[in-house]
């Protein structure tokens, strides 16, 4: 409703969408979907203006919510996780095989990417 250049209001409204979702540590890709259809949903959705974020977007997040509190309560789990205080690193297992510091650093460089650092994989 602010900015009436489409491409322009797309671009912002998902890079907002997505900047907030990361600082309150919930980034869910098809939230900023959420943002695209409010500008490119069509007459409709223009109809409803600032009405779109409360119903059907607020009003199904609520109801997937609580949905998701009652199967995991039912299931007995625990929903929402909770966050963990701090990266729980395992201790070292002692192998019968003679690998050092530097074949593992060796295998590290030229190998392929991966997600792992080499006090993990020591």
């Amino acid at each position: 409703m602010i900015i009436p250049y489409a491409p322009l209001a797309c671009g912002i409204a998902a890079s907002l969408a997505i900047a907030v979702m990361f600082q309150l540590r919930c980034l869910h890709p098809p939230s900023g979907a959420v943002s695209l259809k409010a500008i490119l949903g069509g007459g409709g959705v223009q109809q409803l203006g600032y009405q779109f974020m409360l119903t059907p977007v607020l009003l199904n997040s609520l109801c997937l919510a609580l949905l998701a509190l009652v199967f995991n309560n039912l299931a007995g789990r625990r929903y929402p996780h909770p966050l963990a205080a701090a990266e729980l690193k395992s201790q070292p297992v002692a192998l019968d095989v003679p690998i050092t510091h530097d074949d593992l650093h060796q295998a590290l460089a030229e190998g392929e990417l991966l997600d792992i650092d080499e006090d993990d994989l020591q």
